[in-house]
């Protein structure tokens, strides 16, 4: 199955592409859905019927009210069962299944993971990457669903986008060498593309007859993995000074930033925005993270040993406020630049909470909650806020609201439920502190400190 255009098709699936773009512009948001869903299901390799039929999805799952979102996400695991058990023998019949349940509701990762997994097996890799990057809009920190889209890109011969991924992943586990090993020879592979050293076989096989495929191997080694690092720096160098890329200097910003030469990765990145004519939200977040980690890395020095440096307490309160005041310029620069984009209010709304700003916070909370992505993360933070003002009923409010968003006990679960606990026990209601910290006892003991909040409850009767 090969992407189509307009051009591809019939005069009357174009007629009736036309008509569903008037309903939309009309607002007639369900009748257009209507008009497109016949389409994907006949043609689903007809990208323009695609792009509108997301965005007009994206217009009425934004708009969906709270109950309404938690039925239009239970009604599909009726279908689920029967999408699976389709997916194998016949993937396009899997993928009008899929395709019916996302046009109730869009932002279903569970329906978009089978629906990509059934594009696979109908041979449309590019359905199952517009699949993948949706769940990761979703849920970025879904770490399968990020290593399912690696793997599309690998089959698809695409490094640079596998690095990308694993960039995002390392930055998750930093301390894991097995990814870091992983991102290593993502980048290998992309250097070796770029290069042009093409040889059969998979990416390992590629790696294996080269001299850096020792260095890769060897995640105990420090000093190699420095030294690999200094070898892509010079190898990007030496390209860019062949072929001022663009793609080239952010990679080679992003090797600057992983071998903490942050001084040189923002001066490189710079050079990506006088080189674009416009400086990018994601290059300027990329700038950001190269200071906050320059200043991070002099206060540890700081604080590791006083004596390397005169009047101690002044500069480490002085790289304190550095940092802290350009977090906050450059969160409030992208928020006031692009004021529609609610996942920079969410990012600034946590530079907010981040600095005790609790009302500039709880504002970009509150606009960052219109994002279906951040809905959840936005009421967790909008209860600490109303917590740490004392304002308890709204806390438990929020933070109720938050447990109702919620199935599986994870990390964010937990999370909630312990400042759920945590506000019902200053409200002075044990009984509903008690239940919520049991909640959490009952799934994981070591949690925080709920094993001796539990033991102190029924210590006390």
């Amino acid at each position: 199955m090969k992407p189509k255009e307009l051009k591809d098709v019939s005069s009357s699936q174009r007629e009736l592409y036309k008509k569903a773009v008037q309903s939309g512009q009309r607002k007639n948001t369900d009748y257009a859905i209507k008009q497109l869903l016949m389409l994907v299901k006949a043609t689903p390799e007809l990208i323009p019927v695609r792009e509108e039929l997301r965005k007009q999805e994206r217009i009425k799952s934004d708009n969906i009210g709270g109950i309404g979102k938690l039925m239009a996400k239970i009604k599909p695991l009726l279908t689920v069962a029967k999408i699976k058990a389709t997916i194998a023998k016949k993937p396009r019949e899997a993928m009008k299944l899929c395709e019916e349940c996302l046009a109730a509701f869009l932002y279903n990762p569970l329906i978009l993971g089978l629906l990509a997994d059934a594009a696979l097996n109908a041979k449309a890799p590019f359905i199952a990457i517009e699949s993948r990057k949706l769940s990761r809009e979703i849920d970025p920190d879904n770490e399968t669903n990020l290593r399912k889209l690696a793997d599309v890109y690998k089959k698809l011969d695409q490094p640079n986008e596998v690095v990308q991924i694993f960039q995002k992943i390392s930055s998750m586990h930093p301390t894991n060498v097995g990814i870091q090993s992983e991102l290593r020879s993502a980048v290998a592979l992309a250097s070796m593309q770029e290069g042009q050293w093409e040889s059969e076989g998979d990416y390992k096989t590629r790696l294996k007859d080269k001299e850096e495929a020792v260095s890769l191997e060897r995640e105990d080694n420090i000093i190699r993995d420095e030294e690999h690092i200094d070898d892509m720096i010079a190898r990007y160098k030496q390209e860019l000074a062949e072929n001022n890329s663009t793609d080239t200097r952010k990679r080679l910003a992003a090797l600057y930033l992983q071998g903490k030469q942050y001084d040189e990765a923002i001066e490189t990145y710079q050079q990506v925005v006088e080189q674009v004519g416009h400086l990018d939200p994601a290059i300027d977040k990329q700038i950001e993270s190269a200071f906050i980690a320059k200043c991070n890395s002099i206060i540890g020095q700081i604080q590791a040993d006083p004596s390397c440096i005169d009047q101690p307490e002044e500069q480490l309160t002085a790289w304190t406020k550095e940092r802290d005041d350009y977090r906050l310029e450059r969160a409030t620069e992208r928020a006031n630049n692009f004021p529609n984009d609610n996942q920079l209010q969410y990012d600034l709304a946590v530079v907010n909470f981040d600095l005790n700003m609790l009302d500039d916070a709880i504002e970009h909370f509150q606009r960052a909650s219109k994002n279906p992505q951040r809905k959840l993360s936005s009421n967790i933070f909008l209860g600490r806020c109303f917590a740490a003002k004392e304002h308890l009923d709204m806390a438990i409010e929020q933070f109720e609201e938050a447990l109702g968003q919620q199935s599986t006990m994870n990390k964010q679960k937990k999370e909630t439920l312990y400042y759920l606990a945590e506000a019902y026990e200053k409200t002075g209601n044990k009984e509903k502190a008690k239940e919520y910290f049991k909640d959490i006892y009952q799934n994981d003991i070591n949690y925080r400190d709920v094993a001796d909040k539990v033991q102190q409850y029924y210590n006390n009767g």
